[in-house]
């Protein structure tokens, strides 16, 4: 790979920037005009004449170097184009057009002269960085700096506003550059810090560049608020800047900063040798700043400024006195002047005499290079800050030594050149090695139109390009500003080190390959990893013709050099994916010949004699066997390929008719569940590549064999490139084995590619079946002929994966009576594999096989037996042993019997599990995997019970809906056939594992999947209360009451304890936070929970009732003695009996929280119910026996006790709706059974029954309370489970009484006289009392219940209260109202 030149963008339109940059002049083409502008002018009017074809000429030159009259800069990022002439600026940046690619579009046009013929003199472009989080290490803005003929120095930003403005020095500025950070070349070098540096015609002006970054930052968020504002004025703060004046130097047209410099003590005294003996040396070097200066006078000056210090050396004294004269003749020469015109000086000319520039300190030449007759006009940098690049007026191009001041080399015959600078780093290595750098030097002559690129030291030219002469090359030297050590890394785009821009507006970037600073014949290594990184970029294009992959790839491998390259790269190649084998095949016959010409000419130098043999280096002999054995490799698996893609007719065999696996075609006729495998897998994923195919293979001189695999991805891809052929194909296995002939690979190994590749097909073809017979028979065969003839002293095979799994089955041929029977090793291995497949059609197919190679073999077995018929003789009609009615079985046929009953069972329970319901919203996913025996058979007991289990739990079924004879009527089920359906399926499991499916077994399992769920997520109580559901369905009650111990232990105590402290803690209901940082879960969910809790507890006391003998578990025959551990119905029958007395203690305090979570309750001190023994009885083991106290003895708590219950039954009246909404026609009242008003008077009264309270006395207070709220009729229904209801009478006086009264008192004053003349006074006396109650009376709440409702309730007081005291005042009171109503 050599240099490229490419285009970077290009200007959209270049004429319209031509004619604004140059608004009178002809550098633009006439025919770009004729295109804007009416037609007919550009005309040939015949005026021609010598002068003016003289004209033309010159203006055909002028339009290829309209580029050497501006000034242009370029950002480095190259998005940022900046062209000026005279007073106009032009501000391009980079966009993306439909159609275009990336171009130039003019951002913005201006003229920036603010003094008359005041004039731009260069232009910088200096992107800044951005600090922000969001756009770290991209640039945030870019500045454009400019300079002008008067000194002065702005700075604006891409929209033109004008960020600093300051004049820094009075004279004109000549060049602007700008230094960036770059990190050290090689530990203990100094970092390269940031400086803007302005060239005037005899000072040097420094600008630091961490201040500058900041002060750029504050002056443009100032612009960008005083825009906002609306203010024109901007007042913009000064720069702090360094200024050196440039003693003994004439005019200057440009200038380098080259960082600091710190001599060393042989620079000391040879400096001070220079100077004088009197002479001395500091102690301590001084740090000085280098600049370096080309122009006139000296041709090159180099500069060390130190600050705060100047050298001492005798002054100018001429020069000082010309610039006072100078000074003076110029103020007399302006004041006659504007005496003379009798008028003020121009205000921009005022204010400039008035702007104040500081003197400059200055600073005399350390080096110098004097030539009076040569011109030095630019002055380049390296990268590395150590020399540097000067054209001159002579066409010379010299490198100069910065700090020596000696020129190392030049160039001639490059009159106006330009010259840029490219830093090329070294590729990165796997190895942790400093990457090193070059450094190319390019060089643009403009007379020649020619771009050339050197080796800057003492190196060649490797590259050269014609580009035309009105290009002009652009160097920025710089990056991004702001950028230290800790952001250097995180600079984002690309940074153009060098740029070229041609007459047409196209923007181009050079590219150079680090190898081509290698041209030294030591560096052969270093060459070789270049074209091996050129090599490896070719081999990553994967979207290549294989012939283009072969020409680019040979390109960079024939110009490698060294032997180990060759090897290392022809590894690479075969290692990449995506190669071909023609490809392959292609490079390594070029890598062959190239090899063998290498040595021949290698022998031809050393002058062998005639009919001597070639030498030949042992690392190219290695490489010759490298690619041999490779090539035999490839061939390989190129006839393999080939095989595959024979066209073949398969023919569906009948299976029934192929003897003997007939008999076991009824499996055949079930439906097996197709299993979908874990990873997503592609079609050309499945197919061995050749990259792969190599890796598995290694060669050792000439003998080939494969490496030991175990992946089982890659066993698949190998089995189905070895045995597909024969499946599929119609390819004998004998074929395939000889193929492979030259790869060792052993029968072990073939028969476990085998195995994982069929058992890795998802639906494999009926038709494979005699064809999978042959080729395990075949195995067989040849793996019995290799134990026989191989010695026995043999090695084994360290290809083999299964040898070792078993010992080989050794027989003494003359002691036994016949050969051995059984090959337990080899059919045991296969048994074994296929057992943890998931593929059930598979493992059918290969058990079935199986069979039917063992039968056969037992049949040809028996019929060599010298004696084989003779016990069959006496049976009549049969005289051969093939008509025999025995079945010939041994070891290897009954285990396959078994397998095959295995995989009957486990294909039943698998077509249940995949079944699945169709609901609306999944809480719980479904498990999609194939239960495989192996699972089972290595499982714990119970695992059956478990897995249906779960899978009542993702179909989310009712312990109803499974029941088996009970299909729900109009279902979607009862719809479908019995085999489809979930019933018919589930009795299809039930009747295989009859044991293990049992319907307690399956409850049991379901309630403790459903908790499971629960407790992964107890915001919702949906699984909780489902898991009740299938609780209540375990009908043996030792099961269920182990079952609800082992919730109460593993899920809910622990939360249950935590929610009673913490209300013990706050005295009432906890809020929301306090709820979710105890329990995860908010109010309401808590208050839910602890009422899902209290049914739980009712479940759990009536399995302690019933609690009894323990259920015998038990488990199929053929699965019970692989299985191991203990299953959840086990543990849960050998689960303690819980203490009942402790449990009802429990339920008691678990309604207690229920009611003060439901009615919000607060000044509640829970423990407070209960003495000390009852609170320290609570959440310990509830088989234990600790002590409870009798009910009723503490007079304290049995007083809390009562308080607490009337206020539930306060709380549960005030839930009610207001009594007139309750009543309906008839009379009957309409409440809800299930609300709280409803329900939690019942559970007062039981708890108050639990606590040995006298409950009439809680059924009066609910009576009186009910009748104080206007709910008459409740009231009543409650009366009859009183056993003395006198005192609620009493009550319901009361509160009638206090009815009355307010109606009486609310009365007209008509009214009132006539209620007052009917009553008795001892009436009215007890009515005035009643209008104020006692503290022991309830005070009337509903106070617009009807007289009606009233006198109703009065009749049936009076029916209550006969023969009492308080009988006369409810008469006469009845009769009040029932004159009212």
């Amino acid at each position: 790979m050599s240099c490229q030149l490419g285009i970077l963008s290009k200007v959209k339109d270049v004429t319209v920037l031509k004619r604004y940059i140059f608004p009178s002049s002809t550098a633009y083409d006439k025919e770009d005009i004729s295109k804007l502008e009416t037609s007919g002018w550009d005309n040939d009017w015949g005026w021609e004449d010598e002068a003016q074809q003289g004209a033309v000429d010159k203006e055909e030159d002028c339009k290829e170097g309209w580029l050497h009259e501006c000034e242009v800069s370029v950002s480095s990022l190259g998005d940022l184009l900046v062209v000026a002439k005279d007073d106009r600026l032009a501000l391009l940046q980079l966009n993306y057009e439909e159609g275009h690619g990336e171009v130039f579009t003019i951002l913005l046009k201006r003229v920036l002269s603010e003094f008359p013929r005041e004039m731009i003199t260069c232009v910088f472009g200096l992107p800044i960085i951005s600090h922000k989080r969001s756009s770290e290490g991209l640039p945030e803005w870019t500045c454009i700096v400019v300079g002008f003929n008067t000194g002065h120095v702005r700075m604006y930003s891409e929209t033109g506003t004008k960020v600093l403005d300051q004049m820094l020095h009075n004279e004109s500025v000549v060049a602007i550059k700008c230094k960036t950070y770059s990190p050290p070349r090689y530990p203990g070098s100094n970092d390269l810090t940031e400086e803007l540096s302005i060239l005037y015609e005899t000072a040097i002006v420094s600008i630091e560049g961490f201040g500058l970054f900041h002060t750029l930052r504050a002056c443009k968020n100032r612009a960008a608020m005083a825009a906002a504002s609306g203010s024109q004025e901007l007042d913009l703060p000064p720069l702090n800047y360094k200024k050196w004046g440039l003693r003994n130097q004439g005019q200057a047209f440009d200038h380098i900063s080259a960082g600091t410099y710190i001599a060393n003590p042989f620079d000391q005294l040879q400096a001070a040798s220079m100077v004088g003996f009197r002479e001395q040396i500091s102690p301590v070097p001084p740090t000085c700043h280098v600049y370096a200066c080309a122009g006139e006078n000296p041709y090159v000056g180099i500069y060390h400024a130190i600050d705060g210090q100047s050298y001492r050396l005798l002054p100018n004294i001429t020069g000082i006195a010309t610039e006072l004269i100078s000074a003076g003749a110029a103020k007399l020469f302006s004041w006659g002047s504007n005496f003379l015109r009798k008028q003020e000086p121009p205000k921009d000319e005022k204010k400039e005499k008035k702007t104040k520039v500081e003197a400059a300190t200055p600073v005399f030449r350390r080096f110098s290079v004097q030539d009076k007759r040569r011109l030095g006009y630019s002055m380049c940098l390296s990268p590395c800050g150590l020399v540097a690049a000067v054209t001159d007026s002579l066409g010379r191009v010299i490198l100069l030594d910065v700090a020596r001041g000696v020129i190392k080399r030049m160039w001639k015959g490059y009159r106006n050149a330009q010259v840029g600078w490219m830093s090329v780093k070294e590729r990165p290595s796997t190895k942790p090695v400093l990457r090193r750098s070059a450094f190319f030097l390019l060089i643009y002559a403009p007379k020649r139109g020619l771009l050339e690129v050197w080796l800057a030291d003492s190196g060649s030219r490797v590259g050269a390009f014609n580009v035309g002469k009105g290009c002009r090359l652009i160097y920025p030297g710089c990056s991004l500003l702001g950028v230290n050590s800790s952001t250097y890394k995180l600079v984002k785009g690309k940074i153009c080190q060098c740029f070229l821009l041609n007459a047409d507006g196209e923007l181009l970037y050079i590219t150079i390959p680090f190898h081509l600073a290698l041209s030294d014949a030591n560096s052969k290594g270093a060459h070789d990893r270049q074209l091996m990184s050129l090599a490896k970029a070719v081999l990553k294009e994967r979207e290549q013709e294989p012939q283009a992959m072969t020409t680019a790839l040979w390109e960079s491998i024939s110009k490698l050099k060294l032997t180990t390259s060759l090897t290392v790269i022809i590894e690479k190649m075969l290692a990449t994916s995506h190669i071909t084998s023609q490809t392959a095949v292609d490079i390594i016959d070029k890598t062959i010949d190239l090899v063998k010409q290498r040595t021949r000419q290698t022998s031809s130098s050393e002058k062998l004699s005639e009919g001597a043999e070639t030498s030949i280096d042992v690392e190219s002999r290695l490489l010759l066997e490298q690619c041999e054995s490779r090539k035999v490799l490839i061939a390989m698996h190129s006839k393999l390929v080939e095989y595959s893609t024979q066209s073949f007719d398969s023919q569906v065999t009948d299976i029934s008719s192929v003897q003997p696996c007939g008999e076991v075609a009824s499996l055949f006729q079930l439906t097996i569940p197709a299993f979908s495998p874990k990873k997503v897998a592609f079609e050309a994923d499945s197919h061995l590549t050749l990259s792969t195919f190599l890796s598995f293979c290694s060669s050792q001189h000439t003998a080939l064999k494969m490496h030991e695999v175990r992946d089982p991805t890659h066993l698949v891809s190998l089995g189905r490139l070895l045995f597909e052929p024969c499946l599929e194909h119609g390819v004998s296995l004998n074929e395939v084995i000889e193929v492979t002939s030259p790869l060792t690979l052993t029968v072990r190994f073939m028969l476990n590619c085998l195995l994982e590749y069929y058992l890795s097909l998802q639906n494999p073809s009926d038709s494979h079946l005699p064809l999978l017979e042959d080729i395990i028979s075949t195995l067989r065969q040849v793996d019995v002929t290799q134990e026989t003839e191989e010695p026995s002293d043999r090695s084994p095979s360290p290809v083999t994966t299964c040898d070792d799994l078993t010992p080989a089955l050794k027989f003494d041929q003359q002691a036994a009576p016949f050969p051995p029977q059984s090959d337990a090793p080899w059919w045991a291995y296969i048994k074994d594999t296929c057992e943890a497949s998931s593929s059930l059609k598979s493992y059918i197919h290969i058990a079935a096989a199986c069979r039917s190679i063992c039968i056969k073999a037992t049949e040809q077995l028996t019929t060599e037996l010298p004696d084989s018929s003779d016990d069959l003789e006496g049976i009549p009609g049969e005289d051969k042993a093939k008509d025999s009615p025995w079945e010939h079985l041994s070891v290897d046929v009954t285990m396959w019997n078994v397998s095959l009953s295995q995989l009957e069972e486990i294909i039943a329970l698998n077509n249940l599990l995949r079944y699945q319901r169709k609901l609306p919203s999944k809480e719980i996913g479904s498990n999609s995997q194939i239960v495989t025996v192996q699972q089972i058979k290595t499982g714990h007991r119970g695992l059956i019970g478990e897995l249906v289990g779960r899978w009542c739990v993702a179909n989310m079924f009712c312990p109803e809906e499974h029941r088996v004879g009970t299909t729900p009527t109009g279902s979607e089920e009862s719809s479908k056939p019995e085999g489809s359906s979930h019933m018919g399926l589930y009795k299809k499991a039930i009747e295989t594992f009859p044991l293990s499916l049992s319907s307690d077994n399956i409850n049991a399992n379901a309630c403790w999947e459903y908790m499971s769920e629960w407790n992964k997520g107890i915001e919702s109580l949906y699984n909780f209360k489902f898991a009740l559901k299938y609780l209540r369905s375990i009908e043996n009650g030792c099961l269920r009451h182990g079952i609800c111990y082992m919730m109460w232990a593993t899920y809910l105590m622990k939360r249950i304890s935590g929610l009673v402290l913490l209300i013990e803690k706050v005295g009432k209901a906890p809020k929301d936070r306090l709820i979710k940082k105890e329990l995860e879960m908010d109010t309401a969910t808590a208050t839910e929970f602890i009422g899902v809790v209290c049914d739980f507890m009712e479940i759990f006391l009536q399995a302690n009732c019933d609690f009894g003998e323990a259920l015998l578990y038990k488990e199929e025959n053929l699965w019970s003695e692989h299985m191991t551990g203990h299953s959840l119905v086990q543990m849960a029958c050998q689960q303690k009996e819980s203490n009942y007395r402790l449990l009802k203690h429990h339920s008691l305090l678990m309604n207690l929280v229920s009611a003060l979570l439901v009615f919000g309750m607060k000044s509640v001190k829970i423990m407070s119910l209960f003495d000390h023994n009852g609170s320290k009885a609570f959440f310990t083991d509830l088989s234990s026996h600790p002590y409870l106290p009798v009910e009723g003895k503490d007079e304290a708590v049995t007083a809390y006790r009562k308080d607490f219950f009337c206020r539930i039954l306060r709380h549960s009246v005030q839930s009610l709706p207001e009594w007139d909404l309750l009543a309906i026609p008839g009379g009957l009242i309409n409440i809800d059974k299930e609300s709280d008003a409803a329900k939690w008077p019942v559970i007062v009264m039981e708890l108050a029954d639990s606590f040995s309270l006298d409950t009439d006395n809680l059924r009066r207070f609910y009576i009186e309370t009910l009748v104080v709220y206007g709910h008459d009729t409740l009231a009543l229904e409650v009366l009859p489970l009183m056993s003395d209801p006198k005192p609620a009478y009493e009550a319901m006086l009361d509160v009638c009484c206090q009815r009355f009264s307010h109606y009486m008192f609310e009365a007209n004053e008509e009214t009132l006289g006539e209620i007052t003349s009917s009553a008795t006074p001892l009436l009215l006396n007890w009515l005035n009392e009643k209008q104020n109650p006692s503290k022991h009376e309830a005070e009337l709440v509903s106070k617009t219940v009807t007289m009606a409702n009233t006198n109703r309730l009065l009749l049936q007081i009076m029916k209550g209260l006969q023969a009492s005291r308080s009988y006369e005042f409810a008469q006469e009171l009845y009769q009040l109202t029932l004159n009212l109503t």
